[in-house]
């Protein structure tokens, strides 16, 4: 499982991602790491924190995003996440960046606000194949 946390610094926000919280994200980690793709090493689950909204990710060339959603993109720039330009092998960001790309704008119909990378909660995270 999880052996280290970090903060990831999302417009001036710290998020704490690398955290183990609660049996219902394991448990969908632990479920979605049994059908990742072959090149994935890592997998992680992001919730909209106060729903059940969650969504996946994998690392590995074959599950990478078309591109990062604006806000994700700016919090990896501002937290120092870019790794030569490129963030998006990130199973926590590609997790927090499905949230962003398939639930903001019901998010925002939903709650009449936009979505805040402070209110998501991208933990859980398992090593494949070790």
């Amino acid at each position: 499982m999880i052996s280290t946390a970090y903060y990831v610094v999302a417009g001036g926000v710290p998020i704490l991602v690398h955290n183990s919280c609660g049996p219902d994200m394991g448990a969908a980690a632990r479920a979605a790491a049994k059908n990742v793709p072959q090149d994935a090493t890592m997998t992680a689950v992001a919730n909209i924190r106060g729903t059940n909204i969650t969504e996946i990710g994998n690392s590995g060339a074959s599950s990478r995003p078309a591109f990062l959603e604006p806000e994700i993109e700016e919090a990896a720039a501002d937290g120092g996440q870019m790794f030569g330009g490129d963030a998006a092998n990130c199973a926590e960001m590609r997790a927090c960046n499905a949230l962003f790309a398939n639930h903001a704008a019901d998010f925002e119909e939903t709650f009449g606000r936009p979505l805040q990378l402070s209110e998501v909660f991208s933990a859980v995270i398992f090593s494949i194949g070790c």
